[in-house]
């Protein structure tokens, strides 16, 4: 199974689930979200 992580380049958050995802060798996908076209306030991530 893979999972995706949504995340906005630079965050901190999103920096140490992607790096604590890599070193437990979790396979894993990255898809990065515009923070300046506020793509994290989507209805589909608001649900």
């Amino acid at each position: 199974m893979t999972l995706t992580v949504h995340t906005i380049s630079g965050s901190p958050c999103g920096w140490r689930a992607l790096v604590g995802l890599t070193l437990q060798g979790v396979d894993h996908k990255t898809h990065y979200l515009q923070g300046a076209k506020r793509e994290h306030g989507a209805p589909e991530f608001l649900k």
